[in-house]
């Protein structure tokens, strides 16, 4: 690969870093991530879940905001236990979920164990 195309491809990955690091760090609103070790899916393997505002925000460095509320939310269904999720110093423990949404999109999603209950009350799941 050329020098140029990569330069591009690595711009590319990275156009939404900045605030993807913000909204990371923003403990109150970070539940986990989203779709790791899935290649392929509806939402690059790199992104992360958010509550903001009411709303869920999947997002990453290397695609845009995806938001939701409970109508778009179609189903939860639990997967058995995640991966550990950094937050700060600390690696805590998630429960797995597929989330299917009414558009047709599904997301693996890692929540961090102690904010499964806000989640689900949040969407109504």
């Amino acid at each position: 690969m050329k020098l140029g195309n990569m330069l591009k491809k690595l711009k590319e990955e990275n156009r939404n870093l900045a605030s993807t690091t913000a909204r990371m760090n923003n403990h109150a609103e970070f539940y986990g991530n989203i779709n790791r070790g899935v290649k392929g899916g509806d939402f690059w393997e790199g992104s992360y879940v958010n509550i903001i505002s009411g709303r869920g925000v999947i997002y990453g460095s290397a695609q845009d905001d995806y938001t939701f509320t409970g109508s778009d939310l179609i189903s939860m269904a639990p997967l058995g236990p995640g991966a550990a999720i950094p937050v700060g110093s600390m690696k805590l423990s998630s429960e797995r979920f597929l989330l299917a949404f009414a558009d047709g999109k599904q997301a693996q999603a890692d929540i961090i164990c102690n904010k499964v209950a806000a989640f689900r009350m949040a969407f109504g799941k």
